[in-house]
């Protein structure tokens, strides 16, 4: 659904050529790009592993970041922990001025949380956490 809403204006003829896996990794890109006859090409003849090679090539090349590998983090927490996680989500996203609801803004915003607690002595995190 994301995918169909960030292609929309590319011809469906095209589109059906597309796929729905290809369209995925084309929503990386920025609108311009994702939309351009040269992507949507590529799209439609790439099998997806190479498309999403080229999208990442593109993507480090912007940003003079390389790729990492993700891995998954996590605890299951009780509900009245995960209402304060979600509220803190949600103030660091305005705080950043990013949206947290999609995975981008979400690890944008865990990142910072975790430079700051990183950043901050430990003296201090105790007086903020035990309020001494």
């Amino acid at each position: 659904m994301r995918a169909v809403r960030a292609l929309e204006g590319v011809p469906e003829s095209k589109l059906e050529k597309i796929g729905t896996r290809n369209a995925q990794v084309l929503v990386r890109l920025p609108e311009r790009e994702r939309k351009s006859d040269e992507w949507i090409n590529k799209a439609a003849k790439l099998p997806e592993r190479e498309l999403r090679a080229e999208v990442d090539a593109l993507i480090e090349g912007k940003t003079q970041m390389a790729k990492e590998k993700f891995r998954f983090w996590g605890e299951p927490v009780p509900e009245s922990v995960a209402e304060k996680l979600d509220e803190m989500m949600i103030k660091i996203g305005r705080v950043l001025q990013v949206d947290t609801s999609e995975r981008p803004g979400r690890i944008t915003a865990l990142e910072a949380l975790a430079a700051t607690i990183l950043i901050t002595p430990e003296e201090q995190l105790k007086i903020e956490i035990e309020g001494m």
